[in-house]
């Protein structure tokens, strides 16, 4: 609501003084009046030779009406204002302005919206209509107060699971009116779950499943498993750990669930867990795992699900991977479930999976019998037999064969029944040797070549990493904390590691240069701890990153300022933002804000930090939003260029567009131009 005040002053001009001036008469009503009650404006008396003109504000409102001698009545006005009325005598010109006030008051109050919270943050919400008194119905959800904020504003702290109604009320001459907004406030832990196997089988599928869906699926070390962001079906490829994550819209914002899992050896893979060959849809059956401690698990409970005592029930036709596992040994056999009046046919099939650790052959069969077996000729002059024996209706088994040279391979498998062959498979196998590397580089603090968590961390410059292969440049990789590498080559094929850049150096070993040789046969992953020290090089190099989030009623802003150099720089990081925005908060503090540019002050930035800077903002439009589509412009800049290496990377301009709330074509790329 805008408030209107009628100023009504008396006063005739010095310019005037000799002359005769207009009597000043009272102007009805005195104080506010509710515009929706019909109310008029009126002179309680006028003279002849004497005009009086109605002002709303500084503009003149309708015709001067020239004075009878009696009162005058300039109608009804059913708009909110200030109004004056001034009376000029015709023949002296002599001014003045009648008595009293007149406020025309609305009987509305603007609408609010409803807010959403994470527990312990602090929201803004905003009312265009002014006076009014902000209450909240449940102060131990949600409090509100207008310490620090404009006129219009309040602050909403959440501070306890649940929903309150904030209430913003204004009393005037048409009453007392409300305007009301639920606030909810919520923590995902009280309702978000993830479920899925902490430890899988190396190179079988698994699916997590999340209790809230909507959101996607990814996985922090892609070098040692992927995950489809989609479904959630993961496969791991390397032994190791990783997390899964889960990123997904709650009631109080984005929120990341993290489930940190093992990839472990699936060396007594598939024959040393017993049970059924197949399962119809509907059917189930206990089957036993090799562990006395093995904890079982499913690569898709929507085909199969199994119980914690490897209870197995066939859900609907398919194949699923049943594996039991350990800290760090893994058993898995496939299991088809056939759908309901399935029957079974003679034949069998062989998967070949190739990975560093070797050809995996994967054999399954609907006829198992005491006399059958299964012929391999691998094409590299060596051969086995495997039984192909058991008492279910289906059968599975999987052999492991390491070739010792890269190739490709002609391989035959031969089913028999006694000695007569039944039926074979020929295809050609192309087998490269390899061996995975992890680098891992770290900012060695003493330079004593040994992490030590009180005084190193992961380096986070970007450099460079070049790979040779017997002395060939191969490959250049822009990295910070580190690497992982699929190495190719024959047996004993030596691959070199160099960090290129001008402000670090590998502190160990001396050479600079990391050295790993592929092995003749078989799998070995292989780490390094790469330990890197400052250079003495001179001059410094600002950077500055910026990811920003447009709204249509809020803008904020993640900045991230380094310098990887030694030379420690005192640094000004300057944000100049739209104008149809306003200030609302920042961590830390600016330094400085001018109109629409906000200053921080770094007294210190090298490539000592453990760190970049990190700096936020928060923006607020004061009143009208942003239609979506808008075009937002902000420039973020840090100084001094004077000196630096490359001024390239010291300032970000965005172009942005302001985007609805939940807009699916929304997308954040960190750093920008990856």
């Amino acid at each position: 609501m805008k408030n209107y005040f009628l100023l009504l002053l008396s006063l005739c001009t010095a310019l005037f003084a000799h002359a005769q001036c207009p009597t000043v008469y009272s102007v009805s009503p005195s104080g506010g009046y509710c515009i929706t009650s019909g109310t008029h404006i009126t002179l309680s008396g006028s003279e002849s030779g004497v005009t009086y003109q109605l002002y709303w504000y500084s503009s003149a409102d309708g015709s001067a009406i020239s004075g009878t001698g009696s009162a005058i009545d300039f109608g009804s006005f059913s708009y909110e204002g200030e109004f004056a009325v001034v009376a000029t005598n015709t023949t002296s010109g002599c001014r003045d302005t009648m008595l009293h006030t007149a406020i025309g008051e609305s009987n509305t109050v603007a609408s609010l919206p409803d807010v959403n919270l994470c527990l312990g943050s602090t929201a803004s919400i905003y009312d265009s209509t002014a006076g009014g008194v902000w209450t909240s119905s449940n102060v131990s959800v949600a409090t509100v107060d207008t310490i620090g904020v404009s006129e219009y504003s309040a602050n909403v702290h959440g501070i306890g699971i649940g929903t309150a109604t904030l209430t913003y009320s204004v009393t005037n001459s048409c009453g007392t009116h409300y305007a009301t907004s639920v606030v909810t406030v919520d923590t995902p832990s009280t309702r978000f779950s993830l479920s899925g196997p902490s430890v899988v089988c190396l190179d079988i599928p698994v699916s997590y499943t999340a209790s809230i869906a909507g959101g996607s699926w990814s996985v922090s070390s892609t070098a040692i498993a992927t995950i489809d962001p989609s479904t959630g079906e993961l496969t791991g490829f390397v032994l190791g750990h990783t997390a899964v994550e889960y990123d997904v819209f709650l009631t109080c914002g984005w929120s990341t669930f993290t489930y940190n899992i093992a990839i472990s050896n699936s060396s007594s893979a598939d024959s040393s867990i017993t049970g059924p060959f197949a399962l119809v849809t509907g059917d189930s059956a206990i089957f036993v795992s090799p562990f006395s401690a093995g904890t079982w698990g499913s690569s898709s409970t929507y085909v199969a699900s199994v119980s914690t005592a490897g209870h197995v029930v066939g859900e609907h036709a398919g194949r699923a991977e049943i594996f039991s596992v350990t800290s760090s040994s893994c058993a898995s056999r496939g299991l088809p479930v056939l759908p309901v009046g399935s029957e079974i046919a003679d034949s069998f099939s062989i998967t070949p999976i190739v990975n560093c650790s070797g050809a995996k052959f994967k054999l399954i069969t609907n006829s198992p019998s005491a006399t059958l077996h299964l012929a391999t000729y691998y094409g590299d002059g060596t051969a086995d037999y495997n039984s192909v024996g058991g008492s279910t209706p289906y059968y599975q088994d999987s052999f492991v064969h390491s070739y010792t040279t890269s190739g490709t391979y002609t391989v035959k498998h031969i089913l028999f029944y006694g000695s007569s062959p039944r039926d074979s498979i020929t295809y050609n196998l192309n087998y490269t040797v390899c061996h995975d590397i992890a680098l891992s580089l770290y900012y060695d603090g003493n330079s004593d070549c040994t992490y030590e968590s009180a005084t190193d961390f992961p380096n986070i410059a970007s450099l460079g990493i070049e790979v040779d292969s017997n002395g060939v440049v191969l490959d250049t990789f822009s990295t910070t904390s580190g690497l992982y590498y699929h190495e190719y080559g024959a047996p004993g094929a030596v691959y070199g590691y160099k960090v290129i850049a001008p402000f670090l150096r590998v502190e160990c070993p001396s050479s600079g240069i990391i050295y790993d040789t592929v092995g003749s046969a078989g799998y070995t992953a292989t780490g390094f701890s790469v330990p890197l020290v400052l250079t003495s090089a001179s001059g410094f190099d600002l950077m500055v990153t910026s990811s920003e989030r447009v709204g249509r009623h809020r803008n904020q802003a993640d900045i991230y300022v380094s310098n990887p150099y030694s030379t420690s720089t005192a640094a000004y990081v300057a944000v100049r933002y739209d104008s149809s925005y306003h200030y609302s908060d920042a961590t830390p503090p600016p330094t400085s804000i001018t109109d629409t540019t906000l200053i921080w002050y770094l007294p210190s930035v090298s490539g000592a930090d453990s760190a970049p800077v990190h700096l936020y903002y928060h923006l607020e439009v004061p009143s009208t939003w942003h239609t979506p589509g808008d075009t937002i412009r902000t420039k973020v800049t840090v100084t001094p260029t004077a000196g630096d290496i490359d001024t390239t990377s010291n300032y970000v301009n965005h172009l942005d567009t302001a985007k609805a709330s939940y807009d699916p074509n929304y997308t954040v790329v960190f750093p920008a131009g990856y």
